[in-house]
Order: structure tokens, then C-alpha cells, then sequence
């Protein structure tokens, strides 16, 4: 409901539904001066404004489109009034994205979507639609919708997208040959020196001073060996390349368990398939990210991640939760500064790469669940 104070504002009319009580009514005269004088403010209004406006009725038949709106799609008023769905501006490949998130909008009310229309000359453009629905007595009169032009916004951040996911694949290169040379060499050379620590507490004739200190040695070689192990696994898991993504989580959250002193734990549903190295790569830093998170500010008790293969057109679904202090969700994660939460931000840039979604959830008492869902 819109409320009973609400004012309907039309180009060329206005109608004013606002409730005055009968006590404040004392010239007729003055109550019908009114709607004249809103009538040339509301057609003023709407026919400067330096934005696009169109206003849509009930059967998606265009009643008013302003001149900003005529100058941006480079279609004439005289050739839009009266016109229905599909519009002149939609390309023809996404009219029935752009069909369904009308429909959406006109059956739930405020929407805000970014669509790419194009104008007469067929050059395309993005625009971020503000849709509002203008009722009278509960029933829909009308919707106006606000155009803002994005184009440029959206050429920036498809720039700075594309630069992260290069960064991305350098990271993940680079990861992998320092994984590879911690594994192929200082984790051998350390396993090496340790045999022969061993070598010699077993062969030779040694005092009980030499024993002792050769037995310390050996033990901070071996602490110094599992933690380069450790260290290399977080940098490029070797079973993710060799087993896939469940075996290198089962082992992840192993690790997580006894670093942070909690109850982790996997939970598969349905018939396990295996993925894209990119996809088992992507998802696997994803959890990895969220468990260290809740590890690090949570205070949780218990993590649980779940793996659902049964979601419809969806090809996997992994979802991250846990019992511990809920934190304030950024309403966007589009933007790294908006959001203040960079591990947050990486995660959706991961997810987007795969061409899935990501969802954050956080409530008091209920802790918190990351979820991510890349299609089939």
C-alpha cells in the first residue's frame, strides 16, 4: 500500500488524493484553484528533468515519456505513446530477460534493475531503471519508471572486472609454482634432513647430550616440515587437481577443525559429478576464504558446508554455515568500497567468474550462511 496520503502526478494532470478533513475545507473556490496550479508544477517537473522518465500503464502501454527519455533512445513521444511491451529500445535477444523483469516489477511494486536497451541507430546502452507503482484506493493506476544512464559505469566496471579476473589467473599461477617448488624442494629438503637426524640417532654412538639435542633438532625440523606442507596445500591443494573438489574439502576442513579449534564438518547431497578445474578451483577458495573467516571473527563453535547436487538448473550449490556472532551485510558486494569487506567481495568476484551467484546471510542468534550457486 502506498498509503492515503499520496499524490498522483501525470504530465498534463494531476489528481490529488491527499485526505483533508472536512473542518479544514472552508472555500471551494480555493480547494479548485489546486490542480491547476499542481498540474503546471507536476507538467514542469517531469519535462526538465535531466533524467528519463516513462510512465507505463497497467497493460504496459506507454502513457508519457518525457523529452531526456526521447533524447537518450532517440525515439519520438508521438511514435511511443500507446505502444505496448515489447518496446522499440529492447535488442531482441534479451526482450524476454527484460520481459520478465517487467513482469516482476509490475506484480511486486519498487524495483531497480540495469538492462541494455539500444536506440534507433541500434548503438547500445545500459541504463539502471527505478520502477514505482502509483496506486489510487489499492488499485494500480500506472508505473513510472526513472532511467539513469550507466553506460560509462558500466564500461568501467566491466574494465576493472576483467583486470581482476586476470589478476585472479596470475595469482593462481603463481600460487601454484611456489606450491610446487615448496613441495618439490623444501619439503624435500626437510624430509631429507630429518631421515638423516634419524639416520643418526639410530647408527651412531652418540652421548646422552648429542641424543638430546639431535632429538629436539629433529623435532623442530619435522614442525618446520609440516607447516611448509600445510603452508603449500592452502597455496594449491594437490588433490584438487588429482581428486577434484569434495576430497580437498573433507581435508580443508580437517585443517580448519584443529587450527581453529572448532567443529567443522562436509555434508554431501546427491549424486556427487565432477566439475571444471576452474569451477573446483573457484568454489574451493570460496570455502576456504569463509572458513577462514569464521575461524577469525566469528567466536563460532561449529562450521558445516554442504554440497547440494539436487537444486534444479543448477549444477552445484555450496553453502557455508556456522552457529557463531552475526556481522552487518553489505546490501552490495559490487563495490569493494561501498562494501568495506574485502574477503566478502572476493568471494562474489569468484563466484561471478564462474557465472554464479553468491548470497550472504547473517542474523543474531542464527550465525551466519554464505551461499553460492553456479548453473548448470
Amino acid at each position: 500500500m502506498l498509503g492515503s496520503r499520496f499524490c498522483e502526478i501525470l504530465p498534463g494532470k494531476l489528481t490529488d488524493l491527499q485526505v483533508v478533513p472536512r473542518e479544514h475545507m472552508t472555500k471551494r473556490k480555493e480547494m479548485s484553484l489546486m490542480p491547476t496550479e499542481s498540474e503546471e508544477f507536476a507538467s514542469s517537473l517531469l519535462n526538465i528533468a535531466p533524467i528519463a522518465i516513462v510512465v507505463i500503464n497497467p497493460d504496459t502501454s506507454i502513457m508519457y515519456v518525457n523529452p531526456a527519455l526521447e533524447k537518450l533512445t532517440d525515439f519520438r513521444s508521438s511514435e511511443l505513446i500507446g505502444v505496448k511491451a515489447p518496446y522499440p529500445w529492447w535488442p531482441k535477444e534479451t526482450q524476454a530477460k527484460i520481459y520478465r523483469d517487467l513482469s516482476r516489477a509490475l506484480c511486486e511494486g519498487l524495483n531497480r534493475e540495469e538492462e541494455l536497451f539500444k536506440r534507433r541507430n541500434g548503438e547500445l546502452f545500459w541504463v539502471e531503471i527505478t520502477s514505482v507503482p502509483v496506486q489510487r484506493n489499492e488499485e494500480l493506476k500506472y508505473y513510472l519508471s526513472v532511467w539513469v544512464d550507466i553506460t560509462k559505469q558500466k564500461q568501467l566496471r566491466d574494465n576493472m572486472r576483467f583486470y581482476i579476473s586476470e589478476i585472479t589467473k596470475a595469482q593462481e599461477e603463481e600460487r601454484k609454482r611456489i606450491a610446487r617448488e615448496l613441495h618439490d624442494e623444501t619439503a624435500q629438503s626437510l624430509t631429507s634432513l630429518y631421515n638423516k637426524i634419524d639416520y643418526l640417532l639410530a647408527r651412531e654412538q652418540l652421548s646422552e647430550e648429542a641424543v638430546r639435542r639431535l632429538t629436539d633438532l629433529r623435532l623442530v625440523v619435522d614442525k618446520i616440515l609440516s607447516g611448509v606442507r600445510r603452508f603449500s596445500h592452502e597455496l594449491r591443494p594437490t588433490l584438487l587437481d588429482q581428486f577434484g573438489l569434495i576430497p580437498s574439502l573433507e581435508l580443508l576442513v580437517e585443517e580448519k577443525s584443529t587450527e581453529g579449534n572448532i567443529e567443522c564438518s562436509v555434508e554431501v547431497v546427491g549424486q556427487e559429478r565432477r566439475l571444471s578445474p576452474q569451477e573446483d578451483l573457484g568454489l574451493f577458495r570460496i570455502v576456504q576464504e569463509a572458513l577462514n573467516n569464521v575461524i577469525k571473527h566469528s567466536r563460532a563453535t561449529q562450521a558445516v558446508v554442504r554440497i547440494d547436487f539436487t537444486r534444479e538448473a543448477v549444477k552445484i550449490c555450496v553453502c557455508v554455515t556456522d552457529n557463531g556472532c552475526s556481522f552487518r551485510v553489505p546490501k552490495s558486494l559490487n563495490n569493494p568500497t561501498d562494501a568495506g569487506k574485502l574477503g566478502l567481495v572476493g568471494m562474489a568476484e569468484r563466484a561471478r567468474l564462474l557465472s554464479g551467484t553468491l548470497r550472504v546471510e547473517s542474523k543474531r542468534g542464527r550465525g551466519t550462511a554464505i551461499t553460492v550457486e553456479v548453473p548448470g
